[in-house]
This record gives structure tokens, C-alpha cells and sequence, in this order.
């Protein structure tokens, strides 16, 4: 059978249309990155509709007048961690510098940052820390594209082009486009958004509505967030050690003490992860990591992984890997309370 040749109109109109594709993808493209509504690129010129606390928090910090004699590191799991708690203990100032999705390497630029760009030197670091966070995730696109952090992390070209495409091919879609002109147009939407206010000390400013749950079901249907932290999860990821070593390291050389937490997860998370996943292999290899880090560094360990090592509550959970304000306020009153 004879293959029918193109007609002129055929092939003009097949090339008007690849060509008008390409231009609706680079305008598509350049809007994502220029207007950021996810903060995923770093632009910084309209304000994301999502959680952008490294930018928020480190700009605070910068120009900070009463600089903190303790801060809090971590991720959202510590969001709860409360520095006017502290102060009270202790009598000294703290401030909670968690953001979200945070990893060792976040830990690392962080202290690098605060110590040898704004000059603060705190006495104590507290690290919160969830056993998952050291698994083979790529580095969050708000770290890489952070003009603070990205420097103190040797970032390579390629890398950020990589965080920049992942970003773009994992976002594009009809809520990515809507949020585009949202952000752009200061549209008032009333659903709920991932954007979150904290106090003037660093500390979610959360409703006290946030946990009026069932915690057991909240558990069971966030369980998916915990095997995605240890999902192809078989050892303790290298980079992520060297990163926390360099804190480590850089904290006893300028005389910071380090109090590492290993957070937190309800009973019934625990027990599925150990069937689920490699939990227990990661828990044990991370004890032992510890130990060795011992021998090297000076640095507080706190293995608070599950309730009964601190007296914790069982109901006392966000979610299946989120402690709850009552058990970050022991965990804290543990930490930082003199025995008597």
C-alpha cells in the first residue's frame, strides 16, 4: 500500500502547531520560574503560597539584634519546639530555626551560615532528628536554590540544573497553572494552602483545632508518610553522615554543644515499619554510627525514638512520624531540666 505524501498545508499546519506548543511550554516555563508559586526555584519576587521558612527564618535571623543562645534545628517534626519553654528553663534565649523537609546537609549550611556569615554563636544547637530523614532523598530544591545555603554546600552546576528540572517536571500540572495566577494576581482562594505562620521565636503558630483528631486514626492514614521515608531505604545514606559529622565537627571546633533527639513515632508506626520496611536494620546501624561519632566528637545523643525512652504519650502524635506539642514539651523538659 502506497504511503500518501504531505501536502503543503498538512506540513505548514503540523509545524505552526509544534512551534506553537513549544511557545506555550516556554511561557508555561518562564511563568513557573518567574512568579514561583511553590517557592521551588528561588525567585523570590511574588510571595510563594507554600511553606518557605528557610527563606523566612534566615532572613530573620540576619538582621536578628538579640542573637539566641540556643537554637533548635530540623525539620517539621520540630516545628512544636518551644523557645519561651526553654527560656524558662534555662533562662536563656532561644529561637527554633526547624524548616521543612529538612536533612544533615540543611543542619550543616545552617550552622555554617549562622556562625560565619551573621556572626552567631550559640551556646547550644538542639537537632531533631527522624530516623528516615537520613535515607537517599534528593536535596530539597529550596535548599539547593537558597542563595544562603547553596553556597556553604558546594553545590554543582549540574546539580541545580537537575533541582531546577525535577522541580519543573514534578510541579507542572492544572493546580501548578492555577496557583501560577493565583500567586500572580493575588486571587483570595479558600482552600487550604501549605503555607504556615510562625511566632517571632521561630515556633509554628499553629491552632489549637490542628490536633483536635483521633490519633490513632490520624496514624493509620498518614502511614504512608512513614514508609516513603524509608522507601529503598537499606543503609544510612553517605552523603547525609558526612553532612552531619560536619556539623559535628564544625560545632566542637567553635565550641557549640550539639543535643541530637532521635525523635519520636507512635508504637503502632514502629511496629508496621519493622515489618514493612528495614527499619530496624537502619535503627541499629544508626546506633552504631553514633557510637562511633562518640569516639571522635563531643555531642549529646538523646534515643527518644519511641515513647516509653522518655516517658512519652502515646496520643500525643501529629501524624504516623509528627510528635505532638505534649511530647516535644518533655522531650524539651528532659534535654534541658537539671536532674535533681
Amino acid at each position: 500500500m502506497a504511503i500518501r505524501a504531505f501536502n503543503k498545508n498538512e506540513i505548514k499546519f503540523v509545524l505552526v502547531f509544534m512551534l506553537a506548543t513549544a511557545i506555550l511550554l516556554m511561557a508555561i516555563l518562564f511563568l513557573a520560574i518567574l512568579i514561583d508559586p511553590h517557592n521551588d526555584f528561588g525567585t523570590g519576587l511574588f510571595k510563594p503560597l507554600v511553606i518557605t521558612n528557610r527563606t523566612e527564618k534566615i532572613n530573620y535571623l540576619k538582621n536578628i539584634l538579640n542573637k539566641p543562645q540556643i537554637m533548635i534545628l530540623g525539620s517539621s517534626r520540630v516545628y512544636d519546639m518551644d523557645p519561651d519553654l526553654i527560656k524558662k528553663i534555662t533562662g536563656k534565649n532561644a529561637y527554633n530555626a526547624s524548616v521543612s523537609y529538612a536533612r544533615s546537609e540543611d543542619h550543616w549550611a545552617m550552622i555554617s551560615l549562622f556562625v560565619k556569615d551573621f556572626k552567631i554563636n550559640p551556646e547550644t544547637i538542639v537537632v531533631g532528628l527522624n530516623l528516615g530523614e537520613l535515607n537517599n532523598d534528593d536535596i530539597e530544591p529550596q535548599t539547593i536554590n537558597n542563595k544562603y545555603l547553596t553556597r556553604h554546600l558546594n553545590i554543582t552546576f549540574y546539580q541545580k540544573i537537575s533541582a531546577l528540572y525535577k522541580s519543573f517536571k514534578n510541579s507542572i500540572n492544572q493546580q501548578y497553572l492555577r496557583d501560577i495566577f493565583v500567586s500572580l494576581f493575588k486571587i483570595r482562594v479558600d482552600e487550604k494552602t501549605d503555607r504556615v505562620n510562625f511566632l517571632e521565636n521561630g515556633k509554628i503558630d499553629t491552632p489549637a483545632s490542628y490536633y483536635s483528631f483521633s490519633g490513632t486514626d490520624r496514624v493509620a492514614d498518614t502511614y504512608s508518610r512513614a514508609t516513603n521515608l524509608f522507601k529503598n531505604f537499606d543503609q544510612l545514606n553517605p552523603m547525609r553522615k558526612l553532612y552531619l559529622e560536619k556539623f559535628i565537627a564544625f560545632a566542637n571546633q567553635n565550641n557549640i554543644k550539639i543535643k541530637l533527639v532521635l525523635l519520636p513515632m507512635p508504637d503502632e508506626t514502629i511496629e508496621k515499619l519493622r515489618k514493612d520496611t528495614n527499619y530496624s536494620q537502619i535503627y541499629s546501624e544508626f546506633k552504631s554510627y553514633v557510637d562511633g561519632l562518640h569516639l571522635a566528637y563531643q555531642f549529646y545523643f538523646y534515643d527518644f525514638s519511641s515513647v516509653d525512652k522518655f516517658n512519652g504519650l502515646s496520643d500525643s502524635f501529629s501524624d504516623s512520624t509528627h510528635p505532638g506539642p505534649k511530647n516535644i514539651d518533655l522531650i524539651t523538659k528532659k534535654i534541658f531540666e537539671r536532674k535533681k
